[in-house]
């Protein structure tokens, strides 16, 4: 069968796939981290690819085809050249893709789920989860009250999660949300909040899609115009005109980050 998708590479001793051809990280790069939609399996030149060419930084893709913040704190690799970059550019894959009391994901297919915990499964008498494989498949199988249960731990978790990772790499941050709004509301609006006044700069962009829901080539086009200008300048700092404000349901959701330190 023909492979329509990039070719994939090997970073030292990672085991997660990351779009060929590999590169020279050197130093002074922007590290961009993800799932599917930054790997961007049916495009010939993701978002990453346009920010390099217009600012001639180094841009090194990092995302992996489904994967998330569950694979890049996992993997040593990347979490590494994530601390070493001197901006990280971080999509905000869904909260239900990372490991909680709950449930374990697969460490680098992170929409599939390993195994459920003991506390879930008591919860879960009598509920049919054998069939249940994937994180997306999770709540349709559940009663109400459970699910309001999973919705909770889910955001707890992610929340965490997040904040853990980004006082790791200790580095200049965007944090760039292109997923939908049921993805923005596990979330939560409070943990959203939390990061921007943390210092972290936030941009929500609804890109084009294509067929599969995947973002297409003007997508991409779209994600790399929005990033530019908080990319763009000396040290990568944020250069947001000055009214422009964080509101995360606005379309766009910005605050100025810290500059590297």
């Amino acid at each position: 069968m023909a492979h329509f998708g990039p070719k994939t590479c090997h970073y030292g001793t990672s085991k997660l796939a990351f779009r060929a051809p590999a590169r020279t990280i050197g130093r002074d790069y922007i590290a961009f981290l993800g799932g599917s939609q930054t790997f961007a399996g049916t495009i010939t030149a993701p978002y990453p690819n346009l920010v390099e060419e217009e600012l001639g930084v180094p841009c090194i893709n990092l995302a992996t085809d489904n994967g998330g913040l569950e694979a890049i704190m996992r993997d040593s690799f990347v979490s590494e050249t994530s601390k070493a970059a001197h901006h990280i550019v971080l999509e905000l894959t869904s909260p239900a893709t990372i490991s909680n009391r709950y449930y374990m994901v697969d460490p680098q297919d992170n929409t599939r789920i390993s195994s459920f915990s003991a506390r879930f499964l008591q919860m879960c008498k009598g509920v049919a989860l054998d069939n249940v494989t994937a994180v997306d498949m999770l709540p349709a199988a559940l009663p109400h009250s459970i699910r309001l249960a999973l919705e909770a731990e889910i955001r707890t978790a992610w929340a965490a999660r997040t904040h853990l990772f980004l006082r790791f790499a200790a580095r200049p941050a965007t944090l760039l949300f292109l997923g939908d709004s049921e993805d923005l509301a596990l979330m939560g609006q409070s943990a959203l909040m939390q990061l921007a006044s943390a210092g972290y700069t936030m941009l929500q962009i609804r890109p084009r899609r294509g067929a599969g829901g995947a973002i297409d080539t003007a997508g991409h086009q779209e994600i790399s115009r929005r990033l530019l200008p908080v990319l763009h300048g000396s040290g990568f700092a944020a250069t947001l005109p000055a009214n422009q404000s964080f509101a995360v349901n606005s379309g766009t959701a910005v605050k100025r980050s810290a500059t590297r330190p």
